[in-house]
């Protein structure tokens, strides 16, 4: 006949905290991971507002923007408009030539981009005074050859400034230009030499969406192009 020892009885208390034991080895670590992930957030989401704060900060301070002037202090300020004392100063004709390249390029560039032409064809007028001879001139030129037109034809075309002339006068100048018109495919059709002549006034539009185009104030009264080659 076999022998067996009697089972010691559990109290419930001993049970109780044998249970408690079992559940903080099993859930004390997520417990205690869920804790640092609520932290974490809690420092993510503070770091968040401190940076949005700051930019909204930011976004109230006055803002200053400097005009560049070899012997004056101009600056724009806001919206206001002011330029140096003498625009016709040697000191900016490079920086007239590049508004003068840049007229050059939205009158001649032709693009399959609609909203690009589009754009150019505006931005040609805002370098011309209204009602003008250069104006009428440019206008003519469009309706004999319309960009739009060209483009849906196959006929691109680009342009490269050459060189200028300021000698007849400092508010006269003359403009050479290499205009390359190629396929759609990028076969080059043609590449010509063109030379304009620009007799110009400076002045400042109130209109801040021409402003951005033409900075300087470039406004054509005179305009007469051809081919040289």
């Amino acid at each position: 006949m076999l022998m067996t020892e009697p089972v010691p009885e559990v109290s419930s208390d001993t049970r109780y905290r044998n249970a408690k034991r079992a559940f903080a080895e099993v859930w004390s670590e997520p417990i205690a991971a869920k804790k640092n992930w609520q932290r974490i957030a809690f420092a993510e989401a503070f770091a968040l507002a401190l940076a949005i704060g700051g930019l909204v900060y930011e976004g109230t301070l006055p803002r200053t923007i400097n005009y560049l002037a070899p012997s004056t202090n101009a600056r724009l300020s806001g919206g206001s408009v002011t330029k140096p004392v003498d625009m016709d100063d040697a000191t900016w004709d490079q920086t007239k030539i590049q508004s003068f390249t840049r007229f050059l390029e939205s009158w001649r560039t032709v693009t399959t981009d609609r909203t690009a032409q589009a754009n150019d064809w505006d931005r040609t007028f805002m370098f011309l005074a209204d009602g003008s001879q250069a104006n009428s001139t440019i206008a003519n030129w469009f309706a004999a050859n319309n960009p739009f037109k060209r483009a849906e034809k196959g006929e691109l075309v680009s342009i490269r400034y050459k060189t200028s002339d300021t000698s007849e006068g400092k508010r006269t100048i003359r403009l050479w230009w290499e205009e390359t018109t190629t396929s759609l495919s990028g076969q080059v059709i043609s590449v010509k030499t063109w030379q304009a002549r620009l007799v110009y006034d400076m002045h400042l539009s109130e209109n801040e969406a021409v402003r951005q185009q033409n900075p300087l104030g470039i406004s054509g009264t005179e305009l007469s192009f051809q081919p040289v080659q």
